[in-house]
């Protein structure tokens, strides 16, 4: 029987990762620090799930309200007026899936920015059925949170033997090149 403290610890860092559209996963991360090595397992399966049950309602949301006209009913105008809105915008930044839809539903996961719309715009576009989708986003899940889980598993043997302001040290450095590489690409956007 687990302790109310570890269940609430499992079960927030999983359903969290159903809405953690970050790029970093930080909900099952979260999760292992709370947790420790030993929850890691049912950590990784729970959120790959529900990271897939996130990329699923995505792809329904796009396939059958943006995809198809609004049915009659006494809410069709406002239906019309927010699914269309939505549908045009998700249609048009979009583009970019046309050319490799399953490619980017496996990838998605590395780009923060974009994750949470690609399903929504294959499910948009009609550019793979829901096996399909479904099948690209499974084992997108699985390889992006399985990354995320060798990579703390090699933080922490690297940091094992560290005591503890070595590894703030460790992770204030991680920040800052993360915030440095985010600054140059901002800049670089921006054209300047």
């Amino acid at each position: 029987m687990l302790d109310p403290v570890t269940m609430s610890a499992l079960l927030g860092a999983i359903g969290l990762s159903f809405w953690d559209r970050a790029g970093v996963p930080l909900a099952f991360l979260g999760g292992l620090v709370a947790l420790g090595a030993e929850w890691a397992p049912a950590l990784y399966l729970g959120c790959a799930l529900s990271g897939l049950l996130g990329d699923a309602l995505a792809y329904e949301v796009g396939a059958r309200l943006l995809r198809r006209p609004p049915a009659p009913s006494a809410f069709a105008e406002l239906r019309a007026a927010s699914a269309g809105g939505l549908a045009a915008r998700v249609l048009e930044w979009a583009r970019f899936v046309d050319a490799a839809p399953r490619r980017w539903l496996l990838a998605s996961r590395a780009f923060p920015a974009i994750n949470q719309l690609v399903p929504l715009a294959v499910g948009a576009r009609g550019l793979a059925s829901r096996g399909e989708a479904l099948a690209a986003c499974a084992l997108g899940n699985a390889l992006w949170f399985g990354a995320w889980w060798a990579a703390y598993g090699a933080f922490g043997a690297l940091t094992l033997g560290w005591g503890g302001p070595a590894r703030v040290a460790l992770g204030a450095g991680a920040a800052v090149a993360v915030g440095w590489g985010l600054s140059r690409a901002g800049r670089a956007a921006r054209g300047g």
